[in-house]
C-alpha cells in the first residue's frame, strides 16, 4: 500500500512537467500552400488586418492572487493603428486573446509593432463590455512588423483593394 501510495506522488511532478510543455493548440495549416495562397488565405478568414503597435496590455482576469485563475479569461491589447489594411478606420483598437500558449493564446509585447489579424467574436463576451469583440489567437498569421516581408503586406494590400 505505501509502495503504490509513493509511486503515484512521484509520478506527480513528472505529469505536471509533461502536461506543461504540451499544448492544446494546434494550428492546422496545409503545407503545400504558397506564401500567396497562405496570405490569401489569411486575409478572407479575418475581419480585420492591421499594422499597429502595442500601447496598453491588461489582464481581464480579477481572480485576487493565489487563487486559481480561469483558463477562459482573456488578455486585452490595445493597439496605435498605424495602418488599417481589413476592416473600419480607427486610431487605436483593442484585441483580445487567451492568457495562454497553450490555448492558442498570441501574446504581444508593450511598445512592440506587429501586423496583426483578428475577427470577430463572442468567445470573450463574459469579460468583454460588448458582445462581439475583437479576437486573435496564435494561428490566425500576426507577426513582428521587423519579421513580416514586404511581399506578404503587398499581398495583402492589393487584396484589400480589390
Amino acid at each position: 500500500m505505501i509502495k503504490s501510495i509513493l509511486i503515484v506522488i512521484s509520478s506527480i511532478p513528472f505529469f505536471l512537467v509533461t502536461a506543461e510543455n504540451n499544448t492544446i493548440c494546434n494550428c492546422i495549416t496545409n503545407e503545400k500552400m504558397s506564401s500567396k495562397e497562405l496570405t490569401t488565405s489569411e486575409f478572407y478568414n479575418t475581419s480585420t488586418i492591421f499594422l499597429g503597435e502595442v500601447i496598453k496590455v491588461e489582464d481581464m482576469d480579477n481572480t485576487p492572487i493565489g487563487k486559481l485563475r480561469p483558463f477562459d479569461v482573456p488578455i486585452k491589447y490595445t493597439f496605435k493603428v498605424t495602418e488599417m489594411i481589413k476592416g473600419r478606420e480607427v486610431q487605436t483598437i483593442d484585441i483580445y486573446s487567451d492568457q495562454s500558449e497553450i490555448y492558442c493564446g498570441y501574446s504581444f509585447e508593450p511598445d512592440t509593432k506587429y501586423l496583426v489579424f483578428s475577427k470577430q467574436s463572442i468567445k470573450f463576451q463574459k469579460h468583454t463590455p460588448d458582445t462581439w469583440s475583437n479576437t486573435t489567437s496564435e494561428c490566425m498569421g500576426n507577426t513582428l512588423r521587423r519579421h513580416t516581408e514586404k511581399k506578404r503586406l503587398n499581398i495583402l494590400r492589393k487584396l484589400a483593394k480589390s
